[in-house]
């Protein structure tokens, strides 16, 4: 049994369509507003990229004492197998939610959007600090970064936050979000899978001399908070008038319009 609401907001129409196999659902209150947000967000990363100027490459041996002793005691040299094993594994992993959309019962159409608006934030926002925070990585400490090639301008002094960590922690938040809604029997599993590959990478980026530690953890908190925010203001916690939700719990709803977002609580 399927209940239509249709809403006019603003100039937004809304349609919801509730049914019990129905995890997710995309609407113009929500799609329009977040696909609009992170387009700008990662449109203004860019811009500030190029607004702001970095000097080009820069072989001076810094003082690893001026670093804070938690960073300084885990900062390493650059190591060049381990900065492409963080690569290669970011790339894969952060392309594999997308396998999502061949759940059965999934709407490829649902995950797919929800992945890329996903993307668009996690992107725009580590874009957008990368280019006003100025840290120095940690190989500019050691001796052997001559060895480093800069292919971007600047690029040794954008150590913070993580660009790898915030890809694979929103592309692995993302993933066991949506996987666990649709196959919660095996949902720990996934998770553990999911997140063990995500601080890998985060390890192999201390390792190989690119990022400090506090550049990993902020990393990891910035994506895993975008790849779980957008799944979650999709998910339809109420069917029916009077039903709670999946789990028979009290139904909670996030919805988003262009003044403002809101929340709706169903005991």
């Amino acid at each position: 049994m399927r209940k239509v609401i249709f809403r006019l907001l603003f100039c937004f129409v809304s349609v919801g369509v509730y049914a019990s196999d129905i995890v997710f659902e995309l609407t113009a209150s929500k799609d329009i507003p977040l696909l609009s947000a992170g387009t700008v967000l990662c449109t203004t990363g860019i811009m500030a990229d190029n607004y702001f100027s970095f000097p080009g490459r820069d072989k001076t041996k810094r003082d690893i004492s001026s670093v804070n002793a938690f960073d300084s005691f885990f900062a390493h040299s650059y190591s060049k197998p381990l900065d492409m094993a963080a690569s290669i594994l970011t790339y894969t992993f952060s392309v594999a939610p997308v396998a999502l959309a061949f759940i059965p019962d999934a709407d490829w159409k649902t995950v797919c959007v929800m992945y890329a608006e996903t993307v668009l934030f996690s992107q725009g926002v580590k874009e957008a600090l990368k280019s006003v925070v100025r840290r120095y990585r940690p190989y500019t400490y050691y001796d052997n970064q001559e060895s480093v090639s800069l292919y971007v301008p600047g690029d040794y002094i954008k150590s913070w936050p993580s660009g790898h960590t915030v890809t694979i922690f929103a592309a692995a938040v993302f993933a066991s979000y949506v996987y666990s809604e649709y196959n919660p029997d095996s949902e720990v599993p996934f998770t553990l899978f999911c997140l063990t590959v995500a601080s890998g990478v985060g390890s192999l980026r201390v390792l190989s001399g690119n990022h400090f530690v506090t550049d990993v953890l902020s990393g990891a908190l910035i994506g895993s908070a975008c790849g779980f925010f957008v799944p979650f203001v999709h998910k339809i916690n109420r069917h029916m008038p009077g039903k709670k939700g999946r789990d028979g719990s009290p139904a909670i709803q996030m919805m988003l319009y262009p003044c403002g977002a809101g929340l709706h609580l169903e005991f």
